[in-house]
Formats: structure tokens, sequence, C-alpha cells
């Protein structure tokens, strides 16, 4: 079962405008840095953060969020199927 986690509702300046401006993996690396989070639990607060504001990111950040959760599970899927397969 996952934790909770701490929800951000406002992120730093900088992680917020490299977000804006399209730059997901810099927003992530300075979340890291300023928060000293795990890479995966950066990831999350800038997939929430982008989740709950989609306000800031018009209709392509609630896309971007929507096709990542939908191409994750087509991998699996995939990988289920591979193992099937091969095993």
């Amino acid at each position: 079962m996952e934790q909770p986690h701490y929800r951000r509702t406002k992120l730093p300046d900088d992680v917020l405008r490299a977000l804006v401006s399209g730059r997901k993996l810099e927003a992530i690396e300075l979340l890291r840095d300023i928060a000293y989070l795990t890479p995966v639990d950066a990831r999350r607060e800038i997939e929430d953060f982008i989740k709950h504001n989609p306000e800031l990111f018009g209709v392509q950040g609630a896309l971007e969020y929507k096709i990542s959760r939908q191409l994750m599970l087509v991998v699996i899927v995939l990988l289920m199927v591979l193992l099937l397969v091969f095993v």
C-alpha cells in the first residue's frame, strides 16, 4: 500500500518557472535539490502539482498527465505479455 504524501500547493519560483516553460525534468531536478527529495518523490510532487493546477498549464498539462498514466499502463501490460510468452 502506498503511503500518503504531503501535497505541495506552491512550488519554489525557480521550479515553477522551469515547469511552466515546459522543462519538466529540470523542474524535478531543482525540486530535488531544494527540498532534499528522492527522484521518485520529486517527480510525484511535480506531477501532482500539474494535476491539481491545470489552469497554469492549460489543456496541455492535463493531457500530459493523462497520457503519461495511459502510457505507463500500456508498458506494464506489454511487459506482462512478454513475460507470459517467454517464460
